[in-house]
């Protein structure tokens, strides 16, 4: 049936007469014509929407099918990606750990090197105390055996005399021995 036939039919569709009462009680054949003939043209009418959209159907499937690929592929490269991202960042982590751990070790470093320096620094002004000590230290044990020998031959000799004739003896005869000898004291 075409659309022409059902434009001449839509006169008798619109008839009181072409219902299936009425056909029925003409005849039992002509309510199945009736039945026949309103099913076609409704057949045809909802065809003649229906099939566009079937076919807009099909051609949006095939649509949909192809942009389903298309995603499934760009999610797969997205996921490609997504990994690369991920490789790198687990690098660029350790790479930053690492960084941290120098970082910490050249402070460590820094601030041992500070106190090195601050404890050189604090040293070299001993430097110039050390040096007088050893050089008076060594003044003093070169004068140890005169002092030792002065205070002994005192005590032992002069001890019994008198202050006057002690400082005679000291000061007199027995510095002039040791100047003599070159005993320092």
């Amino acid at each position: 049936i075409t659309g022409e036939d059902c434009e001449l039919l839509f006169p008798y569709m619109e008839c009181s007469l072409f219902t299936l009462e009425a056909a029925g009680k003409a005849s039992g054949l002509a309510v199945g014509l009736c039945k026949w003939v309103k099913a076609m043209v409704t057949y045809h009418t909802i065809a003649k929407v229906v099939i566009p959209k079937m076919d807009a159907l099909r051609l949006k499937e095939t649509e949909l099918a192809g942009a389903n690929k298309k995603l499934s592929e760009a999610n797969a490269e997205l996921q490609e990606a997504q990994d690369m991202l991920d490789a790198m960042q687990e690098k660029f982590d350790a790479a930053m750990a690492e960084k941290q751990k120098l970082q910490d070790e050249t402070d460590l470093t820094k601030t041992r090197m500070n106190a090195a320096n601050a404890l050189i620094s604090g040293l070299a002004g001993e430097k110039i105390r050390w040096t007088e000590q050893s050089a008076e230290f060594a003044d003093e044990i070169s004068r140890l055996v005169g002092d030792c020998a002065r205070a002994c031959a005192f005590m032992s000799y002069c001890g019994p005399f008198n202050k006057t004739f002690r400082d005679k003896l000291v000061q007199e005869y027995f510095i002039a021995d040791m100047d003599e000898k070159k005993v320092a004291f």
